[in-house]
């Protein structure tokens, strides 16, 4: 099965409900409107490659399931291609969201009030010593 990919103006589907999520969170509800549309026709017109899914995570008792399943097969009519997935627990699930910027950002704010703090604290300390 080939990979889908429904190009929407000058991106994909996904930056399209981006962009739909950005016009609710604006409260542009005219732009929304529009973007739903299109969206819709999209929907109309791709709607069997839409709904068919094309991945599964699949979990087994045993580890001799799991070698047959990684062998070629056919389900279907069609080539399974099956892999291991990674360890839940080799996976970093928090903060996935937040790019390196704005974890940079965050932590020179963080130093930078936490430099304040002890400044003032350092300045109270002496002053009260004299």
């Amino acid at each position: 099965m080939a990979d889908i990919h429904f190009t929407y103006k000058n991106g994909n589907l996904i930056e399209a409900l981006r962009e739909r999520g950005t016009a609710i969170k604006n409260n542009d509800w005219p732009e929304y409107t529009r973007l739903n549309a299109q969206l819709d026709r999209v929907k109309e017109a791709h709607h069997t490659d839409l709904v068919t899914p094309v991945s599964a995570f699949v979990t087994f008792e045993q580890e001799e399931g799991m070698e047959r399943c990684l062998l070629p097969l056919n389900l279907l009519g069609e080539k399974v291609k099956a892999r291991k997935a990674a360890e839940p627990t080799d996976i970093v699930w928090e903060n996935r969201e937040i790019t390196r910027t704005s974890r940079l950002v965050r932590f020179l704010l963080v130093a930078s009030a936490v430099s304040l703090i002890m400044l003032v604290c350092f300045s109270t300390i002496v002053g009260l010593q004299q």
